[in-house]
């Protein structure tokens, strides 16, 4: 008799593991599948996002590509601007090795208007490339004469012997004469607007250095 009831206990106990197991298999499997959706939703919002990623990536480098420009005016495509046009202006200067005037050609832009300053300016600046300093204090023009006026500071009145400050002058004069002797063929020279005196030199107010119109 006991061992009909334990044999029915077991069936019963065997029975109940059986139905519990039955029962709690569809929740495990229901949570695996919701783990499983839950990683594919995660897989495809991650392949989203990778794929956003390339785009703005794409984008990126696609915008950082330098595009073609066009070649700017007077460019021929060799990164060169394009050469000024230039004139020449024969001006005279100073012979290094003998110290007197020689003729030598300055250039300027094509476009330049030839004034008495421009002409004295060139004239200065072959000096300078000759280290000698020469001061201008203006240059003004009365009727058909030019004036050029010195600082008493520079050369030609300090700094240089009789024969260079004599280059220097006729350098200037003859220079203003050969390029502008239709409209300014006299040229008269002073010391910050008074008359000319150095220690070689002694011109009056308006004194004519060089007469275009005659012979010195």
């Amino acid at each position: 008799m006991k061992i009909k009831i334990v044999r029915q206990m077991c069936l019963s106990a065997a029975l109940i593991l059986a139905l519990t197991t039955t029962a709690c298999s569809p929740a495990r499997n229901k949570s695996i599948d919701g783990s499983a959706g839950d990683m594919f939703s995660e897989n495809i919002e991650l392949q989203n996002s990778d794929t956003e990623v390339e785009t703005k990536n794409s984008e990126t480098v696609s915008d950082s590509i330098l595009q073609p420009t066009d070649t700017p005016k007077g460019e021929k495509g060799t990164g060169q601007p394009a050469p000024v046009a230039s004139i020449e202006v024969p001006i005279y200067t100073i012979n290094q090795n003998t110290q007197e005037v020689e003729s030598v050609v300055a250039l300027v832009p094509e476009n330049s208007e030839l004034t008495p300053e421009l002409i004295v300016d060139l004239v200065i600046d072959s000096f300078d490339d000759r280290l000698i300093s020469v001061g201008i204090e203006n240059v003004t023009t009365d009727k058909d004469t030019v004036i050029v006026s010195f600082l008493n500071d520079y050369a030609p009145l300090i700094n240089v012997g009789s024969g260079v400050e004599t280059t220097i002058l006729d350098a200037i004069a003859q220079s203003l004469v050969d390029n502008l002797k239709d409209e300014y063929p006299k040229v008269i020279f002073r010391v910050e607007g008074k008359e000319y005196s150095s220690g070689h030199y002694l011109f009056g107010l308006n004194e004519v250095y060089l007469d275009g119109t005659k012979t010195k």
